[in-house]
């Protein structure tokens, strides 16, 4: 695919490659990479870009007024003001990488004190449509040894893959890591257990939009101090008991049968795809196992093949069928979490693949990749999945709540910083995101769970 000046198959492949073996030999790091010479000047900037991300400080905005721009080709156009004359400056070094830290896959330019503009490709991973940053930063070094610096500042990759889905061909669909109902127990922490978070959880799906969720999380065992309902049970019972559509019919994709650990092989149950009966038909459903050596519970892959109806009796559907599956990748920032994903997600994508090969349909993959722009040596799982052809639904103008993380760490204020380990992707025969919320609580009293629910308005093939 070409547009806009970018190969993106080629673009993606040739970046993901080289980053392999860098890891493999060692190379990518924490730290800085060695600096490299500043890039000729390119391409004229856009003009319909904003210059700077969601959450970042406006252009011209603090120390050196530093400005970001996109040019024709995807590159960045950094420029800024020098603030006192070139012979009292030894040099400036523009940083340029994937998260707000700038601690790692950063590449350092440096550049003459004479210099106030400089155009550099996009960080590591900023690919189209995959919804990611290049982050920014430039450090003055002046005669006298004092050393000052920018604000860091963040510009989206483009979107080069935008909705044009008629209103009857898209569906809203949404992700949702509930957190366990005895994480606070474990933890001993009293400020949000399930009995303050529960009813947060319920309102969240309710009024998110979506009648098909993936679910993370919901595997609180019966008995635990709610009753003999195990988690996932509760919130589908409450779920039909509060919504406020009395025809709502939520229900799981999946019998708790097919959770069931083979060779008492233990596996995430808790991960789920729900939906409302009175708006979707169920059409097929399977559950794959992601296995990973010296891992001892796999990670579960749900999915259903859905299709809007007008009622819960209907047959007669009213958009292209789509696949849906939950993931859940091992959590972890050390090197054995991360090969354990390196098998997850190539297993992910194999399974994807297949489903598409299968029913033709498009395939939502939606779920906690439990990896961000801050993974070390870098975001795999999201790569990999943009590798086979993916599309990313956070690349999208038409988002809310971007400048925000989709994971909180029940601590607040949340600081505002576009940070994400929760994905809705795309596979198929269309691309784009019609819209994308991350349904961000800002007050304690509205806590659900240590992720925010993360919701996609999608295209669907014409029907």
């Amino acid at each position: 695919m070409t547009e806009g000046g970018w190969r993106y198959g080629q673009t993606m492949s040739v970046r993901l490659a080289s980053a392999t073996a860098a890891v493999l030999a060692g190379v990518l790091t924490a730290t800085l990479v060695p600096a490299s010479p500043a890039p000729s000047a390119g391409p004229s900037p856009l003009s319909s870009t904003t210059g700077t991300g969601p959450g970042s400080q406006p252009n011209g905005r603090g120390n050196l007024e530093l400005s970001l721009a996109l040019t024709a080709d995807g590159s960045v156009a950094v420029s800024w003001k020098r603030p006192t004359t070139p012979d009292k400056l030894e040099k400036f070094v523009v940083k340029v990488g994937v998260n707000r830290r700038l601690d790692n896959l950063v590449q350092s330019y440096y550049v003459s004190p004479t210099t106030q503009s400089l155009v550099v490709p996009p960080a590591y991973g900023v690919l189209p449509d995959s919804g990611n940053f290049t982050f920014v930063k430039v450090v003055i070094h002046r005669r006298s040894g004092q050393v000052g610096a920018s604000p860091t500042k963040w510009i989206q990759a483009p979107t080069v893959s935008p909705c044009t889905a008629a209103p009857d061909d898209r569906v809203t669909v949404g992700t949702f890591n509930i957190r366990n109902w005895l994480t606070e127990r474990r933890k001993r922490n009293k400020t949000y257990p399930w009995t303050v978070r529960r009813d947060n959880v319920i309102h969240q799906i309710l009024h998110s939009g979506a009648h098909a969720v993936a679910i993370q999380e919901a595997s609180g065992p019966e008995n635990a101090g709610f009753g003999k309902l195990e988690q996932d049970e509760y919130v589908l019972r409450q779920l039909n008991a509060q919504d406020p559509d009395r025809d709502a019919r939520w229900r799981d994709a999946l019998p708790d049968a097919a959770y069931k650990n083979p060779g008492g092989r233990p596996g995430l149950k808790g991960t789920r795809v729900i939906y409302d009966r009175n708006r979707f038909r169920l059409l097929a459903s399977g559950l794959y196992r992601l296995k990973a050596p010296g891992l001892r519970s796999d990670s579960l892959m749900p999915w259903a093949r859905l299709q809007a109806v007008a009622g819960r009796r209907s047959t007669t559907g009213l958009a292209a069928p789509f696949v849906l599956t939950s993931n859940h990748l091992d959590q972890g920032e050390d090197r054995a979490s991360w090969s354990h994903r390196t098998h997850q997600v190539a297993q992910t994508a194999d399974h994807v693949r297949e489903l598409y090969a299968t029913f033709g349909d498009q395939v939502i993959v939606a779920g906690d990749l439990n990896e961000t722009a801050n993974t070390n040596p870098y975001n795999q799982a999201q790569l990999r999945l943009l590798e086979i052809g993916m599309f990313d639904a956070f690349a999208t103008g038409n988002r809310r709540n971007a400048a925000f993380p989709t994971t909180n760490g029940l601590a607040f204020p949340v600081r505002r910083t576009p940070n994400r380990r929760d994905y809705i992707l795309t596979y198929g025969s269309v691309r784009g995101s019609c819209r994308y919320v991350n349904v961000v609580f800002r007050r304690p009293a509205q806590a659900s769970s240590d992720h925010f629910m993360q919701v996609a308005t999608l295209p669907l093939p014409p029907y």
